[in-house]
């Protein structure tokens, strides 16, 4: 699933317009530079202080023009006031994905789901009829520069190969029986001893030799 990004938008202030950009810079852990909730300074800031939710937004341009014809109206790419528009991917389908915008890296956290606060600066009609399907929070995990026309890409899973452990076999001890460890046997391994002469047969008889 390949997309483009078509739309890149940021206001300095909570409540400003947001103005267009050809370029931007994704900071790691911070945002989109020069945008308000990179300066700390939007509606939510403090609500999302040290959240990964706080750093992009971004929705699908499918979605506004969508909008539009359902609700007759002529809303244009950057009146939902999220930082990145795109084309031609599902966003609601990145949530806990990695994906690349150019050569920056996204991880989506979670829907971003219209609210009142929106409805009350654009349309009533805005929160019922965009629930669902009014974009996605995510974290830069790899900042950098982004421009228009820039590709989207879901970054596939690294899959890592189980480590086979070979088992070791260890060959059985045979142990023989006791009763088969008996001097001589060949199991036991040792040769029978020599016989020896008993004191009586080698003696010689003196008093024949000498009667």
């Amino acid at each position: 699933m390949t997309g483009e990004l078509v739309g890149i938008f940021t206001s300095a202030r909570a409540g400003e317009a947001m103005e267009p950009l050809t370029e931007a810079v994704l900071e790691t852990g911070k945002g989109l530079v020069g945008d308000r909730y990179y300066h700390g300074v939007g509606t939510f800031s403090e609500k999302l202080e040290g959240t990964p939710d706080v750093e992009l937004t971004l929705v699908e341009e499918e979605e506004v023009f969508r909008f539009n014809e359902v609700a007759g109206l002529g809303l244009g790419l950057g009146d939902l006031r999220r930082n990145l528009v795109t084309r031609g991917v599902r966003l609601n389908d990145l949530v806990g994905k990695r994906f690349q915008v150019g050569g920056v890296q996204l991880k989506g956290i979670r829907l971003c789901e219209p609210c009142a606060h929106l409805s009350r600066l654009v349309e009533p009609s805005l929160l019922p009829g965009m629930r669902h399907r009014a974009g996605l929070r995510a974290q830069i995990v790899s900042g950098g520069p982004v421009r228009l026309g820039n590709e989207i890409a879901v970054i596939p899973k690294t899959v890592i190969p189980k480590t086979v452990i070979p088992k070791t076999v260890i060959p059985k001890t045979v142990i023989p029986n006791a009763g088969d460890l008996i001097a001589g046997d060949p199991i036991a391994g040792d040769p029978a001893p020599a016989q020896e002469d008993s004191p009586a047969s080698s003696r010689t008889d003196v008093s024949r030799d000498t009667e």
